[in-house]
């Protein structure tokens, strides 16, 4: 039998490092859930939702994403988001840190819950929920894995539970949506290859106009491959990626206090004032002149 194993190495394609928040939604009425996920901050973390029933707004990239009972949604760290809204819904949300492979290869993606997984998922948070003493009574179901007291005695081995548990849904997400492991390693390297280029790319003619046919040419690809290996990477479409690079350029010169707002319309090749300000405020939540009095800035 030893022999049958040797030379076998083990390589983690999940490793979750940290599992930092969990959040029950079921107890709170919508307006505030609302309130509590009303701006979630930028953070190196990764954020999961699993939908029970009912259905959930996201803004993510500027884009809206709706999930409804069954779906799943990983976004990946240091991107902003928010819950627009809650229609009549129970959903789980947890907040870890971890680098995988099998998470690039969900991030951004809406996918359908295996068959199976639900009892995974809400045990992870029943695990907490027993082992943790909560003490705001305002939110009773989100759990601060890092501030909240331990219940004495807790029952043991409850981290490697949680974890477990964790990354042995995302395992079968993953499972369920590719057909080898081999697959799994050409998507990812390929996507991501192209991809990280097209970023570069557009991140070097912020100042210029440029069309999805212009980028189309440059990387010899067709149109539809092109855009959904993008998405499949990053989660949101090429030019919703570009134009938010321009409207975080176009943040950078108003705090430098040089330009007008028709200016940097301008500058940045945006049709016209007007069309400049409504994509600022899709991607920014407010106007340009808002942002401006926001940074304490003259222009």
């Amino acid at each position: 039998m030893d022999e049958v194993f040797k030379g076998f190495n083990l390589i983690k394609y999940v490793n979750i490092n940290e599992v930092h928040f969990l959040f029950d939604s079921l107890p709170f009425p919508v307006d505030e859930i609302r309130f509590f996920n009303k701006d979630l901050a930028v953070r190196d973390f990764w954020d999961f939702y699993y939908v029970v029933y009912g259905s959930v707004e996201l803004i993510y990239h500027g884009d809206l994403i709706t999930l409804k009972k069954g779906d799943v949604f990983f976004i990946e760290p240091n991107i902003s988001h928010k819950i627009h809204r809650e229609i009549s819904c129970h959903y789980y949300k947890y907040t870890f840190a971890a680098k995988s492979i099998a998470l690039d290869f969900l991030c951004g993606k809406k996918l359908k819950l295996p068959g199976g997984l639900k009892k995974n998922v809400v045990d992870i948070y029943h695990e907490a929920d027993i082992t943790f003493s909560k003490k705001n009574r305002s939110f009773p179901n989100c759990i601060d894995l890092s501030t909240l007291e331990i219940n004495s005695p807790s029952r043991s081995c409850w981290q490697q539970f949680i974890v477990m548990n964790l990354e042995y849904v995302i395992i079968n997400l993953v499972r369920a949506y590719t057909e080898n492991e081999q697959q799994l390693f050409k998507m990812t390297k390929r996507v991501k290859s192209v991809s990280s280029n097209i970023m570069k790319f557009l991140e070097s003619n912020l100042y210029n106009r440029i069309s999805l046919y212009d980028i189309c040419k440059e990387f010899s690809y067709g149109r539809t491959a092109l855009s959904n290996e993008f998405k499949s990477a990053y989660g949101y479409g090429i030019m919703e990626y570009y134009n938010l690079l321009k409207i975080n350029e176009a943040k950078k010169m108003i705090n430098e206090s040089k330009y007008t707002f028709s200016e940097i319309a301008e500058a940045l090749k945006f049709t016209s004032e007007k069309y400049f300000a409504r994509v600022f405020v899709r991607f920014a939540d407010c106007t340009p002149s808002e942002y401006k009095k926001r940074q304490n800035v003259t222009v």
